[in-house]
Order: C-alpha cells, then sequence, then structure tokens
C-alpha cells in the first residue's frame, strides 16, 4: 500500500493523500450499488459489462438515475460488447443505452476479436464518483462483484477525478459515438474528431501495408519457385546432355 501511494508522490498537480484499499469482490461491488445510489456524478471506463443479477441491480440503478437527472456515463470497448448480446439485450430492456458510449469504433472490423482486442482494445478500468475515483483491474462485470478477487484503490481527491472526468474523459471519449446512435445505425464517420480520423487513416495504412507486405510475399516466393524450376531444369539439361556425351564416347 505504502509503494503504491509513493507512486503518486511525482504527481506535481495532486496531492494524493486520502487513500483506501478496498477488501475483496464483496466489498467492490458493494462500494459501486451505494455509488450508484448516492453520487451526484458519475464516470465509469470498463472494457465490458455484464448480464447477471449484480449487473441488472447496477443497471436499475442507472435508470433511476437518469429519471432523477443524476450525470451518468458508461464507457466500454466496442470490440468486446459487440458480441456479449445478453449485455446489450438488457441495457435496451433497461432503457438505459444513452448514458453507454463505445471507447473505441475499430474500422477493422473483418479481423477476429481476438486479434482486435490485441490492436485496440483499452484495458483501463476506473470508477468515478464525484470526488472519488477507484483505480481497479476489475471490469463492470458478475464475475469480479463475486469470486474474482482484483485490486480496487479507492482515491478521494476533487481535482483528480476533475482531470480524469473533464480531460480524459470527455476530451477523447465522450466526442465518439454514444451506443445509442450505433444502435440507430447512424453516419458515425461524422462523430469522430479529428484525432479519431487520424486513428482510422493509421489502420488503414497499416493494413494496406500488411496486405502489400503478404502480397509482396507471395509474388517473391513465386519468383523463387520460379528461379529454382529453373535451375532445377538446366541441371537436368546439363545432366541429358552429359549422358548422351558418355553414351557416344562408349560406342
Amino acid at each position: 500500500m505504502e509503494n503504491f501511494i509513493c507512486q503518486f508522490s511525482t504527481f506535481k498537480n495532486f496531492q494524493i493523500n486520502n487513500m483506501a484499499k478496498i477488501r475483496d469482490s464483496e466489498s467492490f461491488y458493494k462500494t459501486l450499488l451505494y455509488e450508484f445510489q448516492n453520487a451526484s456524478d458519475i464516470t465509469v471506463l470498463t472494457l465490458y459489462v455484464g448480464n447477471l443479477s449484480g449487473s441488472e441491480a447496477l443497471f436499475s440503478e442507472i435508470r433511476k438515475r437518469i429519471h432523477d437527472g443524476k450525470k451518468t456515463r458508461i464507457i466500454f470497448d466496442y470490440n468486446r460488447n459487440k458480441e456479449n448480446s445478453d449485455a446489450l439485450e438488457m441495457i435496451e430492456q433497461y432503457g438505459i443505452r444513452d448514458v453507454f458510449y463505445y471507447a473505441n469504433q475499430n474500422p477493422l472490423t473483418f479481423l477476429p476479436s481476438l486479434i482486435l482486442e490485441f490492436l485496440s482494445v483499452l484495458h483501463i478500468k476506473i470508477y468515478i464518483f464525484d470526488s472519488k475515483v477507484i483505480l481497479t483491474g476489475a471490469n463492470m462485470d458478475d464475475v469480479y462483484f463475486t469470486s474474482r478477487l482484483d485490486r480496487y484503490f479507492m482515491v478521494e481527491d476533487k481535482k483528480l477525478a476533475q482531470y480524469l472526468r473533464n480531460e480524459i474523459f470527455a476530451k477523447y471519449f465522450l466526442k465518439e459515438t454514444a451506443m445509442s446512435e450505433m444502435v440507430n445505425k447512424t453516419n458515425l464517420e461524422s462523430t469522430f474528431d479529428e484525432e479519431t480520423l487520424f486513428c482510422n487513416s493509421f489502420y488503414k495504412t497499416y493494413v494496406s501495408s500488411v496486405q502489400n507486405r503478404l502480397v509482396l510475399g507471395t509474388a517473391h516466393e513465386n519468383t523463387l519457385k520460379t528461379d529454382n524450376d529453373k535451375t532445377a531444369l538446366n541441371s537436368s539439361t546439363l545432366k541429358t546432355n552429359n549422358d548422351k556425351k558418355a553414351l557416344n564416347s562408349s560406342t
């Protein structure tokens, strides 16, 4: 714990003094449930969300928050969640999709999910409740609420919470597409800012270069094979000529 706190001593803009360690997965879930019920402003970044009873209870609290006009933003990864149909259907059923945002609109949809995760998935998990920040490796998924133990540190610092909420999430994620826009299949290209378009351009260039390498590699192999065939043919012709000379000498 002391070593973890010492790492914050290098932060010039933040004085991190009030920090607590959450004991286990059950305590982590109880903390989330309490904050979803009581916090005025919530921002969550998680890789994916669950679809069992623990997650459903949080979805229920999110619906109450929407009704009460409390700020709520859940940012999760598109690639990891697009195949989680049960969770997405539950979000639809609770009518809370407007508070969910996709952190990554990756144009390489033709690649397998495992490769996409390696290339572009964002694995950061941060939970912000007013001035409290939970730093953890736990996703907002039921297995992390019951049996899967992770590390959980709660930092209470208003400046840090505001920095993460305004300078990181709002700047780099919330300008992108809300889940409701994805469901309605609106024009995603028009919602991207310049940084996102740059990333898309980078990925397209990357794919193009990989494809070129594959094509050039295949062409090189074919050329090499052709050269080898020619060499083998020349060797065979030379051997035949030598055999003819040997036969003539014998005769």
